[in-house]
């Protein structure tokens, strides 16, 4: 039953009442000892800044969200003049969302955002100032090279999107970032050349991709089958890959990658 609750209260909007929105997401979180909810007052208004303890720095988060956005003062305002005021006049973070039901806020939460709720407001702003350990990029261990770059790929998508960015400047790399897998809510991200892959083998992989029907995506193991051929070859459809450089290469020769 709780867990039916649960998944009903993600589907629905935010309120514009702090103490209800507060209140749900708690309820959601059931406890979670890493939801970190900061109460103040903002214009004279109730709001919490919330996030997820270990996936950003707190000393970050103090410095470019909390100490700025309490001395903000406007006349006489509702949640939304607050939040509208912030959107357009303010820039606490250069990635900036917004969330309007409980399950955006969640996923955001989850990925390293901090999230602003105001009393009054029924949505939400996101920032996105992640801070969590990863390890850092170096020279892959399943391929050495003698001749060419040391980097390779790590665990974080964005960061793999910028290392292939960094030697491909063209605007005909297309990276789609989407999430996949209900409960693991796994970024990915599709990586092709515009002008070399024909639009409809783009389809019909999107196409294989929304056919998955996965709870969890912990590596692109899980995400291989879906996409190998059907029908009988000798050649393997899907390869691997620790090296950017050589998937830049795969992919100005045409081929399709599927980022993890």
């Amino acid at each position: 039953m709780a867990y039916d609750q649960t998944e009903f209260l993600l589907t629905q909007p935010l309120q514009s009442t702090l103490s209800e929105n507060l209140a749900r997401i708690r309820k959601i979180a059931e406890g979670s000892s890493d939801l970190l909810v900061n109460e103040f007052l903002l214009s004279g208004l109730p709001a919490a800044l919330l996030c997820c303890e270990g996936m950003l720095s707190t000393a970050m988060i103090t410095e470019l969200i909390l100490n700025p956005i309490t001395q903000i003062q406007l006349p006489n305002p509702n949640g939304m003049q607050v939040l509208d005021f912030i959107q357009n006049r303010q820039l606490y973070s250069i990635d900036r969302a917004e969330a309007d039901t409980y399950a955006k806020l969640f996923r955001f939460l989850n990925s390293g955002f901090a999230v602003l709720v105001v009393d009054g407001a029924a949505k939400a702003l996101v920032f996105g100032i992640q801070g969590y350990d990863k390890r850092s990029v170096s020279e892959p261990s399943g391929e050495n090279n003698v001749m060419g770059a040391k980097d390779g790929f790590i665990e974080v998508v964005r960061v793999n999107m910028s290392l292939l960015r960094r030697r491909m400047k063209t605007p005909q790399l297309k990276l789609e970032l989407f999430v996949k897998g209900t409960k693991s809510q796994t970024d990915l991200c599709l990586c092709y050349m515009a002008d070399r892959v024909p639009k409809q083998l783009i389809r019909q992989i999107k196409d294989r991709l929304d056919r998955m029907e996965l709870e969890t995506i912990l590596s692109s193991g899980y995400v291989q089958p879906f996409l190998e051929n059907r029908r009988r070859c000798f050649f393997d459809a899907v390869g691997a890959t620790q090296r950017p450089d050589v998937l830049c290469a795969k992919l100005f020769r045409g081929a399709r990658r599927f980022a993890h």
